[in-house]
């Protein structure tokens, strides 16, 4: 889900954490993906 852009406070309630640091740690790490977003924001800033 994170690698489709789904925001991970949604991924967490999905998967029942009552909070998202919890979905990032535990499973965001695994996703070679995760953070291509944040890098491509911080690309169109420039």
């Amino acid at each position: 889900m994170a690698e489709a852009d789904v925001p991970m406070l949604m991924v967490s309630r999905f998967l029942g954490h009552t909070d998202s640091s919890t979905t990032e740690r535990v499973y965001a790490h695994d996703s070679t993906g995760y953070l291509v977003s944040a890098r491509e924001a911080l690309d169109r800033r420039r």
